[in-house]
C-alpha cells in the first residue's frame, strides 16, 4: 500500500496532467445528450509512475491520462514509425568524428499537439466527473490507436516546413545542409558543427514556438543510453549501465549472488569423431 506521502504526490500530478491538457484544448466537457448515443463513450484511466535520475534517485511523481485504446475500433492506419538502433549509433559516429555540439530535447504531452479527424467521446477522467458530462476528445489523447501516427505526421511536417528533409528509407531522421536530427517519439537529438549555433538558437526558438518543447540541454542520456564524450580525442562511448543494472535487479543477479556456469573443470578437446544423423 502506497504511502499517503506518495498519494499526495501522484494527486498533484493529476492535476497537472488534467489541467494542461484540457489547457491544450485536448478535450472539452460536453453534456451526454449532445453525444452520438448509439456509441459507448471510450473508457479513460490513469497511470501512475515514479521517475528516476540516472543514478535511480527518485525525480518526481508522474501521472498520465490514457485512453483505453485496446477497446477502440479504427480502420485509419496505426502505423507510426521509429528511430533505428543502428541509425542512432550512425549519428553518434559522425558527431564523434566531425566533433558536432549536441541538443536534445523532450516534447510535452507530445500527441496531444496532433488534432483528431473525427473527434470521439470519452468517459470523463476518474476524479474529474461532471454529473451529466463527458469529455469530448478533440487531439490526440495518449492510448488511442491512432495518436503515434498523428504525432508522427505533424512532427515531420513541422520539421519540413522548418527546412530539413527526411532522409529515404531511414525512419525519424532528418537533415539539411548544417544540421541532423533524429528523435524516438517525443525524445528529440539534434547535431551540428560549433559554428552553426546561431542557427541551431533560431532553429530551437522557432520549434519551441510550435510545441511545448523542454531542453534538456547537452545530450548526455538519450533514450536510456548514456553519452561519454572525449572531445579533444574525438572519442564517444555509448554506455548502457542503467539498463544492465536493471536486468541484473530483475532476474536478482547481484555482487553478493553472482549466477552459476556450469562449465567442465577440464580441458576442452576438439572432437574428432564424425557426426552422425541421430
Amino acid at each position: 500500500m502506497l504511502k499517503h506521502s506518495h498519494l499526495v504526490e501522484f494527486r498533484k500530478a493529476a492535476d497537472k496532467e488534467f489541467n494542461t491538457l484540457l489547457e491544450k484544448g485536448t478535450f472539452e466537457y460536453i453534456e451526454k445528450s449532445k453525444v452520438d448515443d448509439t456509441k459507448d463513450p471510450l473508457p479513460l484511466m490513469w497511470v501512475f509512475t515514479y521517475k528516476f535520475d540516472q543514478d535511480g534517485y527518485l525525480l518526481k511523481h508522474k501521472a498520465r491520462l490514457v485512453a483505453r485504446g485496446d477497446l477502440q475500433y479504427t480502420a485509419e492506419d496505426t502505423y507510426a514509425a521509429t528511430l533505428a538502433a543502428q541509425t542512432f549509433r550512425a549519428v553518434m559516429a559522425i558527431v564523434a568524428a566531425f566533433d558536432l555540439d549536441t541538443r536534445q530535447y523532450d516534447a510535452v504531452t507530445a500527441f496531444a499537439n496532433a488534432l483528431l479527424p473525427i473527434p470521439i467521446s470519452c468517459n470523463c477522467a476518474e476524479g474529474y466527473e461532471r454529473s451529466g458530462f463527458v469529455l469530448w476528445v478533440l487531439q490526440a489523447l495518449y492510448g488511442l490507436k491512432t495518436s503515434p501516427v498523428l504525432w508522427y505526421k505533424d512532427f515531420t511536417c513541422t520539421l519540413e516546413d522548418l527546412g530539413l528533409n527526411p532522409i529515404l528509407e531511414t525512419n525519424c531522421l532528418f537533415v539539411n545542409d548544417w544540421l541532423i536530427l533524429i528523435f524516438y517519439v517525443d525524445d528529440i537529438l539534434t547535431a551540428y558543427a560549433p559554428k552553426y549555433k546561431d542557427r541551431m538558437d533560431e532553429f530551437e526558438s522557432k520549434l519551441m514556438s510550435k510545441y511545448e518543447i523542454r531542453s534538456l540541454g547537452e545530450a548526455e542520456h538519450f533514450l536510456g543510453i548514456q553519452i561519454v564524450r572525449d572531445r579533444s580525442q574525438r572519442k564517444l562511448w555509448l554506455v548502457q549501465d542503467s539498463y544492465i543494472d536493471k536486468m541484473a535487479e530483475k532476474f536478482n543477479i547481484t555482487a553478493n549472488r553472482v549466477p552459476k556456469t556450469l562449465l567442465l573443470s577440464t580441458k576442452l578437446l576438439p572432437y574428432k569423431g564424425k557426426a552422425t544423423a541421430q
